[in-house]
């Protein structure tokens, strides 16, 4: 229970953070988001949140320490979009296989909205040029129409999800953080300051 409150505790990250990954897509130098960004939120309404996340043994980076590179650490690369509806399957063949190499999961929360999580000791430029290739793929597999039977109860059938211990949908994963059943572990930690000003 620890270790899933802990995935899903998330600290935001600050745009003028001097983080490679950060410059590269908050900050807009990556030559993929110069190119993606807008046109995925102005065409697609499909937007981006990074965010991090420290296993229960790391240690919080300080305002002076990079995030990329530092162990323990997960970046969480989220796409929502207002229109557009997923097609795990599709989306998961398009991914280049170099990028799933670095997934640690595709998180599916519902059928507009996908989390990516990837380890930040992984090399920032390729990090970086992992989440243009993730979101290359949710603009290029979703569509305007909903996918049969996602998130319909009557039929009873389960999520189009593509068969990787990677990609989960409606597990602990996805759903456990700190408001989770406050009452179920007397080990529980209460949500934590980012110390890094957010």
């Amino acid at each position: 229970m620890r270790a899933l409150r802990a995935y899903n505790r998330t600290y935001q990250v600050d745009r003028k953070d001097g983080d490679p990954v950060v410059r590269g897509w908050l900050g807009g130098h990556h030559p993929d988001a110069q190119r993606l960004a807008d046109h995925a939120a102005r065409q697609y309404e499909t937007t981006l949140q990074l965010t991090f996340s420290k296993r229960p043994w790391a240690a919080m980076p300080t305002a002076d320490q990079q995030i990329s590179g530092t162990a323990g650490l997960l970046w969480h690369v989220r796409f929502h979009s207002r229109s557009q509806y997923l097609r795990p399957r599709e989306l998961w063949r398009d991914i280049e296989f170099a990028t799933r190499g670095m997934l640690v999961h595709m998180l599916l929360d519902y059928s507009k909205s996908v989390q990516f999580t990837i380890p930040a000791v992984e090399d920032p430029t390729a990090v970086a040029d992992a989440i243009g290739d993730l979101l290359d793929s949710v603009l290029t597999t979703s569509s305007w129409q909903p996918t049969a039977d996602w998130d319909d109860p009557a039929t009873g059938a389960p999520t189009p999800a593509p068969r990787d211990p990677r990609v989960l949908v409606d597990t602990p994963w996805n759903i456990v953080d700190d408001d989770t059943d406050r009452s179920a572990s007397s080990a529980h930690e209460p949500p934590q300051r980012n110390p890094r000003g957010q």
